[in-house]
């Protein structure tokens, strides 16, 4: 985090917070909406938590996430619907979609928090949220490629 001097005084912390897509469908889930609604109110509620236990320092969050098991979940569907003539997505449409609806949970969930609680409310330097959606290259001629140790979907314990 880095701290910085403003207007009124406060100090202004930038905060980046990693949230890993095991957080948003832990493994015991099923992976519904309803579950990954449920993990990101519970984390968002704990990161909003730091206006509550620092009230006189102003935070610029960046809250960033994995998405492996969701992205992972939606090629395996993608898969599947071949069988009824509906074409499979690739896997890079599948990562950006994902980071799409985990970027919109995030926001309505902070929305939500903040609409409901008057304390954090009522702060003029709350402003919202914003979902940015990024690629990130990779070389193929990476030695990671060459043995890969980063999942994606979910795990099973008989092949």
């Amino acid at each position: 985090s880095q701290s910085q001097q403003n207007n009124d005084d406060r100090a202004t912390k930038s905060v980046v917070i990693a949230l890993g897509g095991n957080a948003i469908k832990k493994p015991s889930d099923t992976g519904t909406a309803e579950d990954m609604l449920r993990n990101v109110e519970h984390a968002t509620a704990q990161i909003l938590n730091l206006y509550k236990t620092d009230p006189n320092t102003r935070y610029q969050l960046c809250i960033t996430h994995g998405n492996g098991p969701q992205v992972g979940a939606l090629f395996l569907q993608n898969q599947m619907c071949v069988e009824h003539g509906i074409p499979a997505l690739p896997l890079t449409f599948c990562g950006a979609m994902t980071k799409g609806y985990i970027g919109y949970m995030l926001q309505q969930c902070l929305y939500n928090q903040l609409q409901s609680d008057n304390e954090l409310s009522a702060r003029s330097d709350i402003k919202g949220a914003v979902t940015v959606i990024n690629q990130v290259g990779v070389s193929m001629h990476d030695a990671a490629f060459q043995n890969p140790s980063k999942p994606i979907g979910k795990f099973y314990t008989q092949s």
